[in-house]
Protein backbone atom coordinates (compact mmCIF):
# COMPACT_ATOMS: atom_id res chain seq x y z
CA UNK A 1 0.00 0.00 0.00
CA UNK A 2 2.70 2.39 1.18
CA UNK A 3 5.38 1.62 -2.10
CA UNK A 4 3.78 4.54 -4.03
CA UNK A 5 4.76 7.43 -1.59
CA UNK A 6 3.64 10.21 -5.01
CA UNK A 7 -0.21 9.15 -4.95
CA UNK A 8 -1.56 12.15 -4.64
CA UNK A 9 -3.09 10.66 -1.17
CA UNK A 10 -0.25 10.28 0.10
CA UNK A 11 1.42 13.70 -1.25
CA UNK A 12 -1.74 15.35 0.29
CA UNK A 13 -1.22 13.55 3.65
CA UNK A 14 1.88 14.43 4.32
CA UNK A 15 1.28 17.98 3.50
CA UNK A 16 -0.86 18.36 5.54
CA UNK A 17 0.95 16.45 8.56
CA UNK A 18 3.97 18.71 8.29
CA UNK A 19 2.06 21.63 8.23
CA UNK A 20 -0.21 20.65 11.51
CA UNK A 21 3.31 19.81 13.03
CA UNK A 22 4.98 22.65 11.71
CA UNK A 23 2.52 25.24 13.16
CA UNK A 24 2.39 23.52 16.68
CA UNK A 25 6.51 23.59 17.08
CA UNK A 26 6.68 27.08 15.43
CA UNK A 27 3.91 28.47 18.11
CA UNK A 28 5.70 26.49 20.77
CA UNK A 29 9.23 27.48 19.48
CA UNK A 30 7.81 31.47 19.66
CA UNK A 31 6.30 31.06 22.91
CA UNK A 32 9.08 29.97 24.23
CA UNK A 33 11.20 32.98 22.93
CA UNK A 34 9.17 35.48 24.91
CA UNK A 35 9.01 33.24 28.11
CA UNK A 36 11.82 34.13 30.66
CA UNK A 37 11.68 30.99 33.25
CA UNK A 38 10.57 32.13 36.26
CA UNK A 39 9.51 29.45 38.33
CA UNK A 40 9.40 30.51 42.90
CA UNK A 41 8.79 28.36 45.51
CA UNK A 42 7.69 30.03 48.05
CA UNK A 43 8.45 28.31 51.67
CA UNK A 44 6.58 28.61 54.87
CA UNK A 45 5.35 26.77 57.96
CA UNK A 46 5.27 23.18 56.57
CA UNK A 47 3.80 24.69 53.21
CA UNK A 48 5.01 25.20 49.55
CA UNK A 49 3.67 27.08 47.03
CA UNK A 50 5.04 26.60 43.57
CA UNK A 51 4.46 29.31 40.85
CA UNK A 52 5.63 27.92 37.10
CA UNK A 53 5.32 30.84 34.92
CA UNK A 54 6.35 28.37 32.08
CA UNK A 55 2.64 26.77 32.19
CA UNK A 56 0.75 29.60 33.50
CA UNK A 57 1.82 31.74 29.83
CA UNK A 58 1.56 28.30 28.04
CA UNK A 59 -1.98 27.39 29.23
CA UNK A 60 -3.87 29.15 26.03
CA UNK A 61 -1.24 26.78 23.99
CA UNK A 62 -2.05 23.83 25.53
CA UNK A 63 -5.44 24.32 25.64
CA UNK A 64 -5.43 24.81 22.12
CA UNK A 65 -3.48 21.64 21.69
CA UNK A 66 -5.98 19.71 22.96
CA UNK A 67 -8.69 21.48 21.10
CA UNK A 68 -6.66 20.12 18.27
CA UNK A 69 -5.97 16.22 19.22
CA UNK A 70 -10.24 16.14 19.84
CA UNK A 71 -10.19 17.85 16.41
CA UNK A 72 -8.04 15.44 14.74
CA UNK A 73 -10.00 12.32 16.77
CA UNK A 74 -13.17 13.99 15.04
CA UNK A 75 -11.62 13.89 11.99
CA UNK A 76 -10.66 10.81 11.96
CA UNK A 77 -13.69 9.30 12.74
CA UNK A 78 -15.70 11.03 10.05
CA UNK A 79 -13.24 10.66 7.19
CA UNK A 80 -12.15 6.96 8.03
CA UNK A 81 -15.48 5.07 6.79
CA UNK A 82 -14.92 7.55 3.61
CA UNK A 83 -11.42 7.85 2.55
CA UNK A 84 -9.15 5.50 4.86
CA UNK A 85 -6.60 5.92 2.63
CA UNK A 86 -6.00 9.23 3.02
CA UNK A 87 -6.45 8.56 6.96
CA UNK A 88 -3.86 5.58 6.59
CA UNK A 89 -1.62 7.70 4.55
CA UNK A 90 -1.53 10.48 7.25
CA UNK A 91 -1.16 8.21 9.91
CA UNK A 92 1.88 6.45 8.29
CA UNK A 93 3.83 10.24 7.27
CA UNK A 94 2.97 11.39 10.84
CA UNK A 95 4.80 8.25 12.29
CA UNK A 96 7.72 8.90 9.78
CA UNK A 97 7.93 12.85 10.88
CA UNK A 98 6.79 12.67 14.30
CA UNK A 99 10.44 11.86 15.90
CA UNK A 100 12.34 14.62 14.10
CA UNK A 101 9.36 17.53 15.40
CA UNK A 102 9.70 16.23 18.65
CA UNK A 103 13.41 16.20 18.93
CA UNK A 104 13.54 19.86 17.06
CA UNK A 105 11.07 20.59 20.61
CA UNK A 106 12.96 19.10 23.14
CA UNK A 107 16.05 20.80 22.00
CA UNK A 108 14.86 23.85 21.43
CA UNK A 109 12.89 23.77 25.31
CA UNK A 110 16.22 22.80 26.82
CA UNK A 111 18.39 24.87 25.13
CA UNK A 112 15.90 28.23 26.11
CA UNK A 113 14.58 27.02 29.41
CA UNK A 114 17.40 25.51 30.87
CA UNK A 115 18.61 21.86 31.01
CA UNK A 116 18.51 21.72 34.76
CA UNK A 117 14.70 22.74 34.60
CA UNK A 118 13.76 21.07 31.51
CA UNK A 119 15.75 17.73 31.74
CA UNK A 120 12.77 15.17 32.25
CA UNK A 121 11.82 16.43 28.46
CA UNK A 122 13.86 13.47 27.43
CA UNK A 123 11.44 11.02 28.94
CA UNK A 124 8.81 12.05 25.91
CA UNK A 125 11.09 10.92 22.59
CA UNK A 126 10.92 7.64 24.49
CA UNK A 127 6.56 7.20 24.38
CA UNK A 128 7.05 9.23 20.61
CA UNK A 129 9.18 5.96 19.30
CA UNK A 130 6.93 3.66 20.78
CA UNK A 131 3.99 5.08 19.10
CA UNK A 132 5.80 5.82 15.91
CA UNK A 133 6.46 2.05 15.61
CA UNK A 134 2.77 1.05 16.41
CA UNK A 135 1.39 3.64 14.45
CA UNK A 136 3.35 2.64 11.40
CA UNK A 137 2.43 -0.95 11.83
CA UNK A 138 -1.57 -0.03 12.63
CA UNK A 139 -1.30 1.50 9.88
CA UNK A 140 0.05 -1.33 8.03
CA UNK A 141 -2.29 -3.77 9.17
CA UNK A 142 -5.59 -1.81 8.88
CA UNK A 143 -4.82 -2.60 4.80
CA UNK A 144 -5.46 -5.94 5.23
CA UNK A 145 -9.58 -5.13 6.77
CA UNK A 146 -9.25 -1.74 5.48
CA UNK A 147 -12.29 -2.16 2.36
CA UNK A 148 -14.62 -2.87 5.54
CA UNK A 149 -14.92 0.72 6.29
CA UNK A 150 -16.59 1.68 3.10
CA UNK A 151 -20.42 2.68 4.29
CA UNK A 152 -19.83 1.34 8.04
CA UNK A 153 -22.22 4.18 9.55
CA UNK A 154 -24.74 3.36 7.19
CA UNK A 155 -24.73 -0.15 7.82
CA UNK A 156 -24.54 0.59 11.39
CA UNK A 157 -27.90 2.10 11.30
CA UNK A 158 -29.34 -0.27 8.95
CA UNK A 159 -28.43 -3.19 11.13
CA UNK A 160 -29.64 -1.18 14.47
CA UNK A 161 -32.94 -0.37 12.39
CA UNK A 162 -33.29 -4.34 11.58
CA UNK A 163 -32.75 -4.97 15.46
CA UNK A 164 -35.52 -2.58 16.05
CA UNK A 165 -37.93 -4.06 13.29
CA UNK A 166 -37.26 -7.27 14.19
CA UNK A 167 -38.14 -7.32 18.05
CA UNK A 168 -40.54 -10.43 18.66
CA UNK A 169 -38.94 -12.62 15.56
CA UNK A 170 -36.39 -15.03 17.43
CA UNK A 171 -34.10 -15.92 14.15
CA UNK A 172 -34.38 -12.62 12.44
CA UNK A 173 -33.70 -10.58 15.82
CA UNK A 174 -30.34 -13.15 16.44
CA UNK A 175 -29.22 -12.01 12.83
CA UNK A 176 -29.85 -8.40 13.20
CA UNK A 177 -27.54 -8.50 16.56
CA UNK A 178 -25.05 -10.56 14.90
CA UNK A 179 -24.66 -8.17 12.11
CA UNK A 180 -24.64 -5.04 14.28
CA UNK A 181 -21.83 -6.53 16.43
CA UNK A 182 -19.98 -7.25 13.18
CA UNK A 183 -20.01 -3.69 12.16
CA UNK A 184 -19.08 -2.56 15.87
CA UNK A 185 -16.00 -5.10 15.76
CA UNK A 186 -15.19 -2.74 12.83
CA UNK A 187 -15.97 0.84 14.20
CA UNK A 188 -13.51 0.08 17.22
CA UNK A 189 -11.07 -0.28 14.75
CA UNK A 190 -11.39 3.59 13.94
CA UNK A 191 -11.34 4.43 17.50
CA UNK A 192 -8.23 2.57 17.77
CA UNK A 193 -7.41 4.47 14.95
CA UNK A 194 -7.95 7.57 17.30
CA UNK A 195 -6.57 6.55 20.02
CA UNK A 196 -2.59 5.69 18.48
CA UNK A 197 -2.93 8.72 16.58
CA UNK A 198 -3.62 10.80 19.26
CA UNK A 199 -1.53 9.42 21.89
CA UNK A 200 1.50 9.81 18.94
CA UNK A 201 -0.11 13.58 18.99
CA UNK A 202 0.72 14.13 22.70
CA UNK A 203 4.19 12.00 22.72
CA UNK A 204 5.48 14.50 20.09
CA UNK A 205 4.34 17.47 21.29
CA UNK A 206 4.31 16.83 25.55
CA UNK A 207 7.10 18.93 26.13
CA UNK A 208 4.67 21.83 25.72
CA UNK A 209 3.50 21.61 29.73
CA UNK A 210 6.38 21.48 32.36
CA UNK A 211 6.38 18.41 34.43
CA UNK A 212 8.50 16.78 37.29
CA UNK A 213 9.93 14.07 37.12
CA UNK A 214 7.19 11.89 38.50
CA UNK A 215 4.57 13.53 36.20
CA UNK A 216 6.76 12.84 33.19
CA UNK A 217 7.65 8.75 34.27
CA UNK A 218 3.66 8.84 34.67
CA UNK A 219 2.92 10.55 31.15
CA UNK A 220 5.31 8.58 29.22
CA UNK A 221 4.23 5.21 30.45
CA UNK A 222 0.59 5.78 30.24
CA UNK A 223 0.96 7.31 26.81
CA UNK A 224 2.97 3.78 25.65
CA UNK A 225 0.39 1.78 27.34
CA UNK A 226 -2.57 3.98 25.45
CA UNK A 227 -0.58 3.85 22.34
CA UNK A 228 -0.69 -0.33 22.38
CA UNK A 229 -4.16 -0.57 22.89
CA UNK A 230 -4.79 2.18 20.46
CA UNK A 231 -2.44 -0.02 18.05
CA UNK A 232 -4.76 -3.50 18.87
CA UNK A 233 -7.78 -2.30 18.12
CA UNK A 234 -6.93 -0.28 14.92
CA UNK A 235 -5.19 -3.36 13.69
CA UNK A 236 -8.30 -5.09 14.11
CA UNK A 237 -8.26 -7.24 17.26
CA UNK A 238 -11.94 -6.84 18.05
CA UNK A 239 -12.55 -7.97 14.44
CA UNK A 240 -10.29 -10.79 13.99
CA UNK A 241 -11.48 -12.38 17.22
CA UNK A 242 -14.92 -11.58 16.45
CA UNK A 243 -14.01 -13.82 12.82
CA UNK A 244 -11.95 -16.27 14.94
CA UNK A 245 -8.73 -15.74 12.71
CA UNK A 246 -6.21 -16.59 16.08
CA UNK A 247 -3.40 -16.57 13.22
CA UNK A 248 -4.14 -12.81 12.69
CA UNK A 249 -4.46 -11.90 15.87
CA UNK A 250 -1.08 -13.68 16.65
CA UNK A 251 0.57 -11.56 14.04
CA UNK A 252 -0.69 -8.18 16.15
CA UNK A 253 0.93 -9.14 19.30
CA UNK A 254 4.34 -9.55 17.05
CA UNK A 255 5.51 -5.46 17.62
CA UNK A 256 5.10 -5.72 21.07
CA UNK A 257 7.22 -9.26 21.61
CA UNK A 258 9.79 -7.78 19.17
CA UNK A 259 10.11 -4.69 21.70
CA UNK A 260 9.95 -7.15 25.09
CA UNK A 261 12.81 -8.98 23.21
CA UNK A 262 14.92 -5.85 22.13
CA UNK A 263 14.58 -4.03 25.36
CA UNK A 264 15.15 -6.93 27.92
CA UNK A 265 17.76 -8.80 25.58
CA UNK A 266 15.57 -11.74 25.77
CA UNK A 267 17.34 -14.87 24.67
CA UNK A 268 15.73 -18.28 24.00
CA UNK A 269 18.49 -21.35 24.97
CA UNK A 270 19.66 -23.62 22.22
CA UNK A 271 19.58 -27.12 23.28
Amino acid sequence: MFDNIFSVESIISLAVTITVSFAVTFKVIKLNLTIKNKSHTIKGDGNSIEHNEFNIVMKDAQGEFRNLSLCLGGIIILLLPYCGSFVNYFLYNFSRIAPYFCVVGIVFTLWARGFTNRFFDCFYIVPTLFNVYFASRAAENSYYFMSHFDGLYDRILSSFGSILFSAGKFEYFSNSILYFLEQIAIFSSIIGFVTVSVMLLYATFGYIKQRSFSSALTFALKNCIWGFIGYLAASGIVWGLFYGQNQYIASIFEPAIQLITGLFNIRTPLY
